[in-house]
């Protein structure tokens, strides 16, 4: 009967708790079901890398760069390339 009973102890310590730990930890980075992902797979390491988690969003300040159409292929190419990475071929001036 004691074998038992330290069996539950010893899921709930090693393996539920974590869980808990890094979903609430997750609702706070706004990622739960990766963090509880984590744990559930990693047990107290899951949580470790929930904590390490960046909670910052990412700078908004950038502008996107500026995208045009080759005009031989029609592919998605940044403004002022000289050469279109899809045909390979050289695009004029603009």
């Amino acid at each position: 009967m004691v074998v038992g009973g330290v069996i539950i102890l010893l899921t709930l310590l090693f393996w539920i708790a974590p869980m808990v730990v890094a979903y609430r930890l997750g609702l706070r980075l706004n990622r739960p079901g990766l963090a509880l992902a984590l744990a559930a797979v990693l047990g107290w390491i899951g949580v470790i890398i929930a904590v390490s988690w960046n909670s910052e969003e990412p700078d908004q300040n950038h502008a996107p760069p500026q995208i045009a159409a080759c005009p031989f292929c029609q592919a998605p190419v940044r403004l002022g390339a000289n050469l279109c990475p899809h045909c390979q071929r050289e695009l004029p001036s603009a």
